[in-house]
């Protein structure tokens, strides 16, 4: 028997749901289309979400739950703290701006939720095609631009690395992670006989070329350990069930096809390949700035002892000079012990719910997807440990997916394959 036919079979094709706004639906997948062009703030993303939410709430096209109400607190209490710690920031003007995004990715957060809450797997697969359309898009523009294909290539290659039309290459590789998890577990769960098997394999060559020639090591890291976590959650969902599945070994085989793809891609283009890593990976793997990196977290440390209230939101950059490039010691001296407890409790509360979703949901689909969530949030906050995520705009669309509440099973909101 091969591995596809150990799986669960796909869901039937859905019908329409009766009444769905299919503008709104299909809208919603161009905003996440236009994800990875965010060189000016705000982005055409933002405005897109932005006008979303406000038309989902007056037309009542979002749906939120019971079990919402907790991370909404823990959320609310987290804008309370950052509300709080404005009070002992030194530049008020940078501290306001930078409470409006914090606000703002929260409000992305809970359109999501409810966006996916009201319609389903439709809604996620939308979401999902538009996510891997921005990032493919982004690839295919940096990786020409990188090889020399294409003149005037500078905005889209930073100090030398792909980045696309994001700001910084240790964005852009991190945003590539979940597209390709997601295209994973769908030819996981597909099959090579499956139809859109060309097409997922093409994402996966896409997002895993795009990670690696953003020359991020973080991202790097962030991708293998977002793999590993998902085919370990495969591994325990299939020991708890008792139930033999290929999974997690296909899995491993696609990956090693893909990077050993991507490998050869970057052979061809030796030159610069080789001159990036040169200049990305040396003997003892750190560059000459980490060692500032480490100083300014140990500073922000000190200054979250002494100011348990928080020196202000976006006043790292005024007390330290520099970013903190980590994202927990950058929330606990910002917004204090208490905006850190309130925010990270959120997080966790997510991690957790969507991990407990990877190994017990009798739905192979769903199973799937909070895997891909659940690995790739795990993935995100190591990256965290050296690179300030919290803005990340796809950490809260994972964020969001996690606290999704399915429909009842054997509705017609079937993911559309």
């Amino acid at each position: 028997m091969t591995a596809p036919a150990l799986m669960d079979a796909a869901p039937p094709r859905p019908a329409a749901l009766p009444g769905m706004p299919r503008g709104y639906l299909w809208l919603s997948g161009l905003a996440m289309a236009s994800g990875s062009v965010v060189l000016l703030e705000p982005a055409p993303y933002d405005i897109a979400l932005a006008l979303l939410l406000v038309a989902g709430v007056l037309l009542h096209r979002l749906r939120f739950h019971a079990s919402h109400r907790l991370p909404i607190l823990l959320l609310a209490g987290f804008l309370a703290a950052d509300a709080t710690s404005l009070l002992h920031a030194s530049d008020l003007r940078r501290a306001l701006t930078y409470s409006a995004i914090d606000f703002y990715m929260i409000a992305s957060w809970m359109f999501f939720v409810g966006f996916t809450s009201a319609y389903g797997y439709r809604a996620i697969s939308v979401l999902m095609r538009g996510y891997a359309f921005a990032g493919s898009l982004a690839v295919v523009l940096s990786t020409l631009a990188f090889f020399g294909l294409i003149r005037n290539h500078a905005l889209l290659l930073g100090n030398g690395r792909a980045q696309g039309l994001f700001k910084d290459p240790n964005v852009y590789g991190p945003y590539l992670v979940p597209m390709f998890l997601y295209a994973l577990a769908r030819l996981q769960r597909n099959g090579p006989r499956g139809r859109g098997f060309p097409m997922g394999l093409a994402v996966c060559a896409i997002s895993a070329l795009g990670v690696f020639l953003s020359f991020s090591r973080a991202a790097w890291i962030n991708c293998g350990v977002a793999v590993v976590c998902f085919i370990g959650f495969q591994t325990v969902s299939g020991i708890r069930a008792r139930k033999l599945s290929a999974g997690p070994l296909y899995s491993i085989l696609l990956v090693v096809l893909v990077a050993g793809g991507v490998w050869v891609a970057g052979a061809l283009g030796s030159a610069p390949v080789e001159r990036m890593l040169a200049m990305r990976v040396s003997s003892n793997g750190l560059q000459d700035y980490d060692a500032t990196r480490f100083y300014t977290q140990r500073r922000a440390l000190e200054t979250a002892m002494a100011q348990p209230l928080g020196i202000g939101p976006g006043q790292s950059e005024v007390v330290f000079d520099i970013s903190t490039h980590n994202m927990y010691l950058r929330v606990l001296a910002e917004t204090g012990v208490l905006g850190f407890a309130a925010l990270y409790g959120f997080i966790a509360l997510s991690l957790l719910r969507a991990a407990n979703g990877a190994v017990t949901l009798a739905d192979g689909w769903r199973r799937d997807l909070f895997a891909v969530v659940g690995a790739c949030l795990i993935g995100t906050l190591v990256n965290g440990l050296v690179i300030d995520t919290i803005h990340w705009r796809h950490l809260w669309f994972l964020l969001g997916l996690a606290w999704w509440v399915p429909q009842s099973a054997g509705g017609p909101e079937a993911v559309e394959e």
